[in-house]
Order: structure tokens, then sequence, then C-alpha cells
């Protein structure tokens, strides 16, 4: 189980066709702010809540673990035109966020490579 139980009734009000879609999303956030945290999924990941919502921006809505705060963590959301495939990066700190984001797609490997940077010459 990764969802909370405020997720699971965002989840279950959305309609079928959304549903996949926000699962997605919910797994990659957690499995991203895990690894900002460096705990990967020993970190019980129903205790962070995000927006569910195809519709609304990602946000973390909150954190139930003790020395956390979501006000200290930043999802963004990483478009990529690829059907079926969600992009999150996740940072710790406001001052720290990316300005430009590149992917790359490797489809005989199924995997998506996704670089951030504080400015284009970075890449």
């Amino acid at each position: 189980e990764i969802l909370s139980e405020y997720e699971y009734q965002q989840f279950v009000s959305l309609n079928h066709s959304l549903q996949k879609i926000a699962f997605y999303r919910a797994w990659t956030c957690k499995e991203a702010f895990t690894k900002c945290l460096g705990l990967g999924f020993s970190f019980d990941v129903k205790c962070c809540q995000v927006n569910l919502k195809p519709s609304e921006r990602i946000k973390l809505l909150s954190i139930n673990y003790p020395g956390l705060n979501s006000k200290n963590y930043r999802i963004y959301d990483i478009k990529t035109h690829i059907l079926d495939y969600v992009a999150v990066a996740v940072n710790e700190g406001a001052q720290k966020q990316p300005r430009y984001f590149n992917f790359s797609f490797n489809q005989s490997e199924d995997q998506l490579v996704v670089y951030l940077a504080k400015n284009a010459s970075s890449f």
C-alpha cells in the first residue's frame, strides 16, 4: 500500500480513466521523495501525501513524520509528452529550484532519464 487514507479518497473519487494516471503520479512522487531523503522505500510512503488530481499541480501536501516538514520540499512536474509516463523531481529547500529540465527516452530499455540544472549551460 502506498496511498494514505486521504489519497485513497482522492483516488476513488476520480473516474476510471484518470485513476491510472493518479496511481503513476503517486508512485513516482513518493519514490522521488524517498530518494531525496536518501531512504528509499524503507520510509513508509503513506506518511507523505501528494495531490493526485491530474488537473492540478503536483504538490507535496503533508508529511506525517518527525523532523520533516512538507514546506521544505518541492516536487517539480516534468512534462514528458510520452503516453503513460510521469516524471518528477524533488528537492529540499526553496533556494535550490532548478530552472531547466532536459530528458531523454530510451525506448529499447523503456527508460526515462531526467537531468536538472540551475541554468541551461549545465547540460
